[in-house]
């Protein structure tokens, strides 16, 4: 997984932190806890990035989804994630969901 982060470069630092923290999750199988493709999203109410509540049910009635969290400009890791959507966004939205 580190492979794709290494094109966008946050720094050394920031990358072996991303690094350890991605073999500790590995290492405590967090994978077996997740959603997997076919699972049923539970239905939760978020805030969307202009503070407006957004019902996941509701939304889904209506539209694919692609939900992306986000802690906050303080975290190196969202930050390059969010500019790795950036770069594939003419990909995103060819695709059905929202």
């Amino acid at each position: 997984m580190i492979e794709m982060y290494k094109s966008n470069p946050v720094g050394l630092e920031a990358l072996e932190k991303y690094g350890k923290l991605d073999k500790a999750l590995r290492e405590q199988d967090i994978v077996k806890h997740c959603l997997k493709t076919g699972d049923q999203l539970p239905d939760f109410t978020l805030s969307n990035q202009h503070g407006e509540p957004k019902n996941i049910y509701e939304l889904h009635q209506t539209q694919w989804l692609i939900l992306v969290y986000f802690r906050g400009k303080f975290c190196p890791f969202c930050n390059l994630d969010l500019r790795i959507l950036q770069k594939k966004l003419s990909a995103i939205e060819g695709c059905p969901a929202k």
